[in-house]
């Protein structure tokens, strides 16, 4: 199993990149709302496959999501 503060650190540069790369070709709120939409849709696979839903990945989630926002 992945390390718990690795996890966090990957779903906030992940959630970046996504950000990053769709405000390429959206709008930025759109960029915003489809990060945030991928972060939701992993925990929601999450809860049904996995371990759980974590809010603590969501909010690493959108803590990407604000650093791509400043640097977009």
């Amino acid at each position: 199993m992945i390390n718990k503060h690795i996890d966090k650190v990957a779903h906030l540069f992940v959630s970046y990149f996504l950000l990053t790369v769709f405000s390429l070709i959206l709008p930025l709120w759109g960029a915003i709302i489809l990060a945030f939409l991928f972060g939701l849709g992993k925990e929601i696979r999450d809860e049904i496959k996995h371990k759980g839903f974590d809010y603590k990945d969501l909010i690493a989630d959108l803590i990407g999501i604000i650093i791509g926002v400043i640097y977009v």
